[in-house]
């Protein structure tokens, strides 16, 4: 399940648990290197790569220490990982394009008044 938040930023529950998949030029980075190219990316959550998706999720909220990614797996598996794919693909949308959905630029390629990504 997925709560919009901050522009850029996706909200999923993971067995209960809230997690915020923060838009950052640390985890642009690292996403991006996961493809290479974001594109790749997009084709590996649509393929429900688990290794993928849970690298993402823990990119996108620090959890980068020893252990937590193997424990985020855990917590992806007991949830069922076809819950992310939606949201986790949202997100990745996003920060491709530096935070900013589609909703937040208007037609010539701007960003609208009031959206800003956080950082």
């Amino acid at each position: 399940m997925a709560t919009p938040t901050n522009p850029g930023e996706v909200t999923v529950t993971i067995n209960g648990k809230k997690y915020t998949l923060k838009s950052t030029l640390r985890a642009y980075r690292a996403i991006n290197a996961l493809g290479p190219g974001y594109n790749t990316v997009m084709e590996q959550v649509r393929a429900i790569d688990t290794s993928t998706i849970t690298q993402i999720i823990c990119f996108a909220t620090g959890k980068l220490s020893d252990g937590e990614p193997e424990k985020m797996e855990q917590a992806i598996f007991e949830n069922g990982v076809l819950s992310l794919v939606g949201p986790v693909s949202d997100y990745v949308l996003a920060l491709s394009n530096g935070g900013k959905t589609a909703d937040d630029v208007d037609s010539g390629g701007e960003e609208k008044q009031g959206n800003v990504a956080s950082a």
